[in-house]
């Protein structure tokens, strides 16, 4: 027991799951693009001016990015940064940070305009979510080039492999 959920992994593997994890957020931020606006912007599909969808708001909803800048903060200024984390998450570059990022955004994405969340959407929470924990920069890094690759706790991993027994509305 101890063994399975304490003992150290190779680190090349969460490497391998961090740069295709991030080309896979890479993507879904250009996919994004052309409807970014439409989506997330203040007068979009959900208008956050229109007093009929106010009340329909769920209260967590609320909670978005996207509910609290329209004003001052361009909305294309989100795109951006998404696809930044996205780009320096894959490279290995400030991996935590990114991250973090990363999971404000899709968190934002999903409660700004939940008529286009999916289970796509959930599961990159969830990842985003785990990833804050795991050594992910550990290997074939643009941080830790020069460095040797020391093992990796595997408690993360081995939390993230049971992901699919939590519900999904559950975060």
């Amino acid at each position: 027991w101890t063994r399975w959920w304490f003992q150290p992994l190779d680190p090349r593997p969460l490497a391998m799951f961090r740069i295709a994890f991030g080309l896979l957020l890479v993507l879904f931020y250009v996919a994004l693009a052309p409807n970014w606006d439409a989506y997330y912007s203040a007068q979009g599909i959900l208008s956050l001016s229109d007093a009929s969808v106010a009340p329909q708001m769920p209260p967590l909803d609320r909670w978005s990015l996207f509910t609290w800048t329209p004003a001052w903060l361009p909305i294309r200024t989100y795109w951006w940064l998404g696809l930044a984390a996205a780009l320096a998450f894959a490279a290995g570059c400030w991996t935590r940070l990114a991250a973090v990022v990363l999971y404000a955004l899709q968190t934002s994405l999903g409660h700004r305009t939940w008529v286009v969340v999916n289970g796509e959407d959930s599961m990159f929470r969830w990842m985003l979510l785990f990833s804050l924990f795991m050594a992910l920069d550990g290997g074939w890094s643009l941080r830790r080039r020069p460095a040797p690759s020391k093992p990796a706790a595997a408690w993360p991993v081995r939390l993230a492999g049971n992901q699919p027994a939590v519900p999904e509305n559950s975060i």
